[in-house]
């Protein structure tokens, strides 16, 4: 079923209301970087049926079931393209999360940091980003590169924790309706559409501004947005056969027989994720045409199925582990 996350608006900041109209757009001067203090806050759910024994390169077994929350603040950095124009700007987006604080359970059971299992280590990690988009001044997204089923894979666990709704990894702030013109109570809606193996993902994002009020002078916007994301499922069977079939050929690259390219053939990998949903409330500043801050949540639900025929009887061996993936994040504008 749907992940269902609470909105919870926080009291509108200080100052006097606005009872008229405002003019909005985004400002991404080309040559720039903007940058913000970010504090995530990662907390995961897991539980593991199967042969664990395909996650982990030791003979340990793993848990059943586990949760690793790990908290980390760094600074992402927002870099505009020399070549960006107002009615599209490139933006290279970045940020790093070393050593991020953690608890972790295993079983019921606390988890001594340095005795960490394989999968603990990958998702106690906050994945960095790196990602390049293309906007306009209303923050509507023109084009994008990013995160991608290779990723995924060269990833491992750890980078199935971005496959959600998440906004961190796209520019900060709401998307503003074609008539760049809001006043307090406003809401409207923006929809986009993910290409996807099968079916196109559609996410759905709806705004509110909670109030216009003039701080130190300037007036500034409260918005608060809910985003749900559908479901979709990512398919990495015929990759995971080629690399199957490349570790069984060897170093030497001896030709593999005909049976074992048989039995490559029924190697499943899959990873589904559940529809999903987030939640946002932003401060922009209308005058410098930029967001000061912003506290963002989403919650996700993957499952991620390996199977593979067992060596000795032919029979499917693998493992299903499920994924709940709940992400807090703050943003706070720095050196304005």
């Amino acid at each position: 079923g749907e992940s269902s996350v609470p909105v919870t608006i926080r009291p509108a900041p200080t100052g006097v209301p606005i009872d008229m109209p405002v003019d909005v757009s985004y400002d991404y001067p080309p040559g720039t970087e903007m940058r913000y203090d970010l504090a995530v806050t990662q907390d995961i759910e897991y539980e593991v049926s199967g042969d664990a024994s395909f996650l982990t390169s030791t003979p340990d077994p793993l848990p059943e079931e586990g949760r690793v929350t790990s908290r980390a603040r760094t600074e992402i950095v927002y870099d505009v393209a020399d070549s960006s124009t107002d009615e599209a700007a490139t933006i290279a987006i970045s940020a790093s999360f070393a050593q991020p604080e953690t608890n972790a359970f295993a079983d019921g059971e606390p988890l001594d940091p340095e005795i960490y299992d394989e999968l603990t280590r990958a998702l106690a990690e906050i994945q960095p980003i790196e990602f390049t988009v293309g906007v306009n001044d209303r923050n509507a997204v023109l084009t994008s590169g990013g995160l991608g089923g290779l990723d995924v894979l060269s990833g491992e666990v750890g980078a199935l924790t971005n496959l959600s709704n998440n906004q961190i990894s796209r520019p900060i702030g709401p998307v503003f309706p074609e008539s760049r013109t809001l006043r307090s109570g406003d809401r409207w809606a923006f929809e986009t559409t993910r290409e996807a193996a099968d079916d196109p993902v559609v996410v759905t994002t709806d705004y509110e501004v909670v109030a216009l009020t003039e701080i130190e002078g300037r007036p500034h916007l409260t918005i608060s947005s809910v985003t749900r994301t559908d479901g979709f499922e990512l398919d990495f069977s015929d990759i995971f056969r080629s690399l199957f079939a490349g570790f069984a050929a060897g170093e030497n690259d001896v030709p593999i027989e005909e049976a074992d390219l048989e039995a490559f053939s029924d190697v499943v990998f899959a990873i589904g994720v559940e529809p999903s949903m987030g939640t946002a409330e932003s401060l922009f500043d209308v005058e410098r045409r930029h967001v000061v801050s912003s506290e963002q949540q989403s919650t996700v639900r993957t499952r991620w199925l390996l199977q593979t025929p067992d060596g000795t009887t032919g029979e499917p061996s693998g493992f299903e582990l499920t994924l709940d993936i709940d992400r807090r994040a703050e943003f706070r504008r720095l050196g304005a």
